[in-house]
């Protein structure tokens, strides 16, 4: 899509992939209308996002982690998914799991006690 210039498709794919079925009955036509209005500079951004998606993994490192740490995740995350979150607590010791049913990656602006 970031090659075809394609940022309505960017941002609804995005929003489909992030947010409840909720959140997107309520907000469609709001990304629709965002992504027809606005282009970005470059699309660059996109291309290195999607190429560090494809790339990266720490996964191995995990276990180096000593520190308390939280993870949180949406039980319908489309991106990584919820059993993605588990495996990656479980990977660190002394962590917390915050898994939140019915939410997706967007859960840091659906859940209600989201800071």
């Amino acid at each position: 899509m970031a090659d075809r210039g394609d940022y309505k498709g960017i941002m609804l794919d995005t929003a489909e992939r992030s947010y409840s079925e909720k959140r997107l009955k309520q907000s469609r036509l709001v990304y629709r209308l965002l992504g027809s209005i606005g282009k970005p500079k470059s699309f660059d951004r996109f291309r290195i996002q999607a190429a560090s998606c494809l790339s990266h993994d720490t996964y191995q490192l995990l276990d180096h982690i000593t520190c308390p740490t939280l993870v949180i995740g949406g039980k319908e995350d489309k991106i990584v998914t919820g059993q993605a979150s588990v495996e990656i607590a479980g990977r660190i010791a002394d962590c917390k799991l915050v898994l939140y049913d019915g939410l997706g990656h967007g859960l840091y602006e659906e859940a209600p006690d989201a800071i």
